[in-house]
């Protein structure tokens, strides 16, 4: 359906890209037994191993592909990928083992009695053609299939280890044990699981059970629909309903509440499932009801015998259907001695299956459960057809399907229940319940790119869990093989043309402007098989018209990994092209996101690197720091992919320059090896302009990620650059970050002057009365400074005059300066202030998408709101602020947060919790970060003291009084004395108290700490 008009190199016939699972076997110590055993008796053995091995791999729905000597290789999921190809190929591992194990005794007399085998499973996106008798006969190419075959070479005898990411939740349909290999090549440990056997569990649903299910979410609607039907059923009347929905929606999840909720009201519940195996057996969820309510053991006279009993307890009229329903259990009994049964049932046995659960809803109103309906056998659905048609019969009939099967699967009489994804609200709940306390830049990544899907949620949400949220949702994508396996399967079923404009539309991207679509593949909105796509949750509409959009990012991406390399690069170049053929001269800022992405994506580096650095300019302009950042790292890796010349040098210096201005909002350790990197290239090129500005960003980085000492030492060796230079605005950028790190470290008296002379130069530079950014942040600093010296009044205009001078309202450094007069008014006790400062910063930090203002806002406002009622959830959120600036790695003044939640925690009788983040803050004061080394002292003093530990208390105060001395503190000094009277009044020394709090009062009323100041005199 893609236009032939779209340039390029067409994927070379017969070349598919797949997700599959590859499962290697080797005989295990075949030097040996091909010596011990004659070689008449080798081939023999090897004929039998092939056969049972070919037999069990086929019996699960996989491939046998190459026997090479004594090794072994079987494909799941080729041509036809599916959702189960992880955890079919580990069953057939365990059954060929087993198999082994069998054959063992046969060859024990001919010198093989220590038959074993190893096998290793892993699964991955590959590039597949036919092959040959040398090959294989399917050819594949990537990471996997190596992956696979070194899983194997590590694996002992008679084990089986397999990669967690190929079987994801089935994991728990195993016993298994965990280790950690390491693969020459390959980046960091893999994670496997050595499969010892099969647990009972059949169901996905059971295995996520295992994990421990979240509280049910929404659905009141759907939940509604199901208890009219419950209640239409009981009065006689039978109903059949379908949920149906994608993979991951929550159809089972939705029927088992549903479920539980039918049973306390008295009906009587059986569940079955049908599986898409081809063991599978025919009726078999009805024969999974009849096992699990009558009690049937194995065996066939004790069947017989136990559905005897049943049947007469139930029913003796039903004695006559006896032989049909034994019939129906003996078609797939696994100790009945009559194995390979009628593959198909009789009309007889499918009336007495009728008949039996009629009788069973005559006696209580009865709910039957079928899950994945869609795998329904013709016999399981003329059973269903004919329980519909029962009269005056309390029963129903529930089944979950996906949407491709509700055409031909189910009976007319069926009422279809269509469940929609999350909304965002549910989506939030779900990823707070699943990973508590993570910071809500990761939330919001993770409920966009899961669109709404659940399942898609949870396996987000526990891949963050595995690999650090941290990580960043790249991290998250990794170890999900099963859940791409999982989309890619739904897809490969589309019909050929509409598979063509679902993949269009993801080169396209996330977002799929309508006349580009059009323009590639000949259709629009309106197109049938566009609007299929919809129908199927695909793609749909986006809210601002006039474009679609997927529905989960982690769909689209699935979709691209399986376009060919040839013709992705050929549909980026021609997209890239309709883009510029639509922009107006002089307008190229406006699709230059698009334009990145997509010369980037046909292999257009140079043109790549330059739409890049355009739109993190313009990203800039609007303080949008995260894509500012995205973009700048993007133009460099682009200009690292082109030749060494000293132009490409020349754009990659400018490129890291600017990456520097937006890494200090939202600070990473990963860019300091960029402006590392950058020093060294300068260095190299004799640049001494690049090599001071390499200095700068670095020294602000480093300050900005909490290592002061290191950043004044970067600061002074830019200093002595840009000096030689000459360059008089280098160097008053330099004076304001040496002045900002040395005030980080309490430095105050060499910090206030660098201060002061970085605003006058560049006032200087930029004219009367006009300041950057950069100065703003420094007179922020110097207003820190003051308050905390007690100059409260100074330090206030000092903010006045950094706010008034930013270039417009929400600017990112607006956060920075806000975050820090919340900070003062704190340290003053204003704590009304301090919120509604904070709130303010918190809104700016959310729209610049800096974790670090979000964090310190938050933390601020938590502390205030804590001091103003002490409410639990106030100290939650000062909590979890804390954790995402530990997680991320920003320490800058993180020492308030540890100081302000020892206070906290004190206050809430948490004394083990309390000594931790007090610990903390100590530590960071090794660090020269003793902005909260006080507070946290005090905490400690007042648990010692409530404890009778005098000495203790003593000492802590004393350190509070060292590092109130070291940055000439005055309210700190004021909250010491306030500290030493509260110990004294508890020793009985109510003089020292008395003259302590004198002291305290004294100072409160010259600082006009107000709070304070009542708090010493109720104690006077």
């Amino acid at each position: 359906m893609v236009k032939e008009n779209v340039p390029g190199v067409p994927q070379p016939e017969g070349e598919h890209r797949r997700r599959v699972t590859i499962l290697f076997t080797d005989l295990s110590d075949s030097t040996h037994l091909s010596g011990t055993l004659e070689p008449e008796t080798y081939r023999e053995l090897l004929d039998e191993l092939r056969l049972a091995f070919s037999s069990i791999v086929a019996e699960r729905c996989g491939t046998t592909n190459q026997f090479v000597g004594d090794g072994l290789n079987a494909l799941f999921g080729y041509p036809q990928p599916s959702e189960h190809d992880g955890r079919r190929a580990t069953e057939a591992a365990l059954a060929f083992h087993v198999r082994v194990r069998q054959l063992r005794q046969k060859y024990t007399g001919l010198g093989a009695a220590d038959l074993c085998v190893h096998s290793g499973i892993h699964a991955g996106q590959t590039l597949a053609r036919q092959g040959d008798n040398i090959a294989g006969r399917v050819e594949f190419f990537g990471a996997p299939a190596g992956i696979a075959k070194h899983l194997c070479d590590k694996a002992e005898r008679d084990e089986i280890l397999v990669s967690q990411e190929t079987l994801g939740p089935s994991l728990h349909f195993f016993q298994t044990s965990e280790r950690q290999v390491v693969l020459k090549g390959r980046a960091g440990a893999l994670t496997v699981h050595r499969v010892l056997a099969r647990t009972a569990l059949r169901t996905r649903f059971e295995a996520q059970a295992q994990l421990g299910l979240l509280p049910f979410i929404g659905r009141q609607g759907e939940m509604a629909r199901l208890d009219v039907a419950l209640q239409t059923a009981r009065a006689g009347q039978v109903q059949l309903l379908a949920l149906c929905a994608p993979a991951g929606v929550g159809k089972t999840r939705l029927a088992e509440e549903f479920l539980r909720r039918a049973a306390d009201a008295g009906c009587a519940v059986l569940r079955g499932y049908c599986e898409a195996d081809l063991s599978a057996e025919p009726l078999q969820p009805f024969l999974q009801m009849l096992r699990t309510h009558l009690r049937l053991p194995a065996g066939a006279s004790a069947v017989a015998l136990a559905l005897e009993h049943g049947l007469r307890a139930l029913d003796p009229a039903l004695l006559a259907h006896r032989g049909e329903l034994l019939r129906a259990l003996s078609i797939n009994l696994d100790a009945a001695g009559t194995p390979g049964g009628p593959r198909s049932a009789p009309d007889q046995t499918l009336q007495a299956l009728i008949q039996f659960f009629a009788a069973l809803a005559h006696r209580a109103p009865l709910v039957l459960f079928f899950d994945d309906w869609h795998w329904a056998d013709d016999a399981t659905r003329q059973v269903m057809h004919g329980l519909c048609q029962l009269a005056d019969t309390p029963l129903l009939l529930l089944a979950t399907m996906r949407p491709a099967a509700t055409g031909h699967a189910l009976p007319s009489e069926a009422a279809l229940v269509q469940l929609d994804l999350f909304g965002d609200a549910e989506a939030a709940t779900s990823i707070a319940a699943l990973l508590p306390g993570v910071d809500p830049f990761v939330a919001d990544a993770i409920r966009r790119y899961a669109g709404g899907n659940p399942l898609f949620i949870e396996e987000l949400c526990h891949s963050a869990a595995r690999t650090g949220a941290q990580g960043g949702l790249a991290a998250m994508q990794s170890g999900s093989v099963w859940l791409e396996t999982l989309i890619e399967s739904r897809v490969s079923r589309l019909p050929p043309e509409q598979g063509e404009i679902l993949s269009a539309a993801a080169v396209i991207g996330n977002v799929v402007p309508i006349w580009l679509l059009a323009e590639l593949t000949g259709c629009d909105e309106h197109h049938p098989l566009v609007q299929g796509l919809a129908d199927q949750d695909l793609l749909f509409p986006s809210g601002s018209g006039g474009s679609l959009r997927f529905k989960h990012g982690i769909t689209r991406d699935v979709v691209y990994g399986a376009v060919g390399l040839p013709q992705r690069r050929a549909m980026h170049r021609r997209i890239a092209q309709l883009f510029q053929s639509r922009t107006a001269p002089g307008a190229e800022a406006e699709a230059c996101e698009a334009l990145a992405y997509h010369h980037a994506g046909a292999a257009d580096y140079a043109l790549a690197a330059q739409s890049a650095e355009v739109a993190g300019d313009k990203a800039m302009a609007t303080s949008s720091i995260d894509r500012a950042k995205t973009q700048y790292r993007a133009a460099l890796e682009m200009l690292d992919r082109l030749p060494e010349t000293p132009e490409r040098y020349l754009a990659w210096r400018s490129v890291v320059r600017r990456l520097g201005m937006v890494s200090v909002f939202d600070p990473s350790r990963d860019t300091l090896d960029v402006f590392a990197r950058a020093v060294r290239l300068a260095r190299d090129q004799g640049d001494a302009a690049g090599q001071a500005y390499a200095e700068y960003w670095l020294a602000y980085v480093k300050y900005a990620l909490g290592e002061s000492g290191a950043a004044a030492a970067h600061c002074e060796l830019a200093l002595q650059a840009a000096t030689a230079l000459g360059d008089a605005r280098l160097v008053g950028q330099v004076r304001a970050i040496l002045g900002q790190a040395r005030a980080a470290v309490g430095d105050y008296a060499s910090a206030l002057p660098l201060l002061d002379d970085a605003g006058r130069l560049q006032r200087l530079q930029h004219g009367s009365g006009r300041i950057s950014p950069v100065v703003a942040y420094s007179l922020a600093c110097k207003a820190s400074v003051l308050g905390d010296q007690g100059h409260f009044d100074a330090a206030h205009a000092c903010f006045e005059e950094a706010l008034a001078a930013l270039p417009g309202a929400a600017h990112e450094v607006e956060g920075s300066v806000l975050c820090w007069r919340s900070g003062v008014h704190l340290w003053r006790g204003d704590w009304q202030a301090a919120r509604a400062d904070a709130q303010d910063a918190e809104r700016v930090a959310e729209r610049v998408k800096s974790l670090y203002l979000l964090g310190m806002s938050r933390g601020l406002g938590a502390y205030a709101a804590w001091k103003l009622g002490a409410s639990a959830q106030a100290l939650r959120e000062l909590a979890d602020a804390t954790q995402w600036l530990q997680l991320r790695d920003k320490n800058l003044f993180v020492s308030l947060n540890h100081g302000w939640l020892a206070d906290a925690l004190v206050d809430q009788g948490r004394p083990d919790d309390a000594r931790h983040h007090a610990a903390l803050a100590l530590r960071r004061l090794r660090k020269r970060d003793g902005v909260g080394a006080a507070m946290a002292s005090r905490a400690m003093a007042r648990w010692a003291a409530a404890q009778g530990s005098w000495t203790a208390a003593l000492r802590h105060v004393e350190r509070a009084e060292q590092v109130a001395a070291v940055r000439g503190s005055a309210h700190e000094q004021a909250q010491n004395e306030l500290c030493r009277a509260r110990l004294a009044l508890l020793q009985g020394q109510r003089g020292e108290a008395r003259a302590c709090l004198d002291r305290a009062c004294e100072a409160f009323f010259k600082l006009r700490m107000a709070g304070f100041l009542a708090q010493a005199q109720g104690l006077l």
